[in-house]
């Protein structure tokens, strides 16, 4: 398993608040991941369409996204191929930009990750798996 696998997940800025120093010194680690639910979601335009809100419920109904459209449990190489793979599915033509914007992760940082993926034994198996999700 990729220490990736092993981060925290923080769900409001007041449990972020409370815990700060604790999450400061995992942040360091690069182990915390921290998705705001108690802020308003606004998707950009090529990933609000009425196809791709179908795909995004699609996603959330099989657990790999929340009710913010953030990924749930995913190691950044797993966020990366779900990114791909939704943006080819909806013809997103700069991934990573919006995906990264929008995940709160860095362009580049999201696109090397992809690219660690393709070299990951259960990547194609993911691929598979959401590949049948969006047809």
């Amino acid at each position: 398993m990729d220490t990736e696998d092993k981060l925290l997940r923080v769900k409001s800025s007041a449990e972020l608040l409370a815990n700060l120093s604790f999450y400061c010194l995992l942040a360091d680690e690069g182990k915390l991941y921290y998705c705001n639910h108690d802020v308003p979601v606004s998707l950009p335009d090529c990933l609000s369409t009425p196809e791709a809100m179908e795909l995004w419920t699609r996603l959330q109904r099989a657990g790999w996204v929340d009710a913010n459209y953030c990924p749930i449990g995913l190691s950044l190489s797993k966020k990366a191929v779900l990114a791909m793979e939704l943006g080819k599915r909806l013809g997103v033509f700069k991934v990573w930009k919006y995906f990264g914007e929008f995940w709160n992760v860095n362009a580049d940082t999201l696109r090397s990750a992809y690219n660690k993926a393709l070299y990951q034994k259960n990547t194609f198996n993911m691929i598979d798996e959401i590949q049948a999700l969006l047809k």
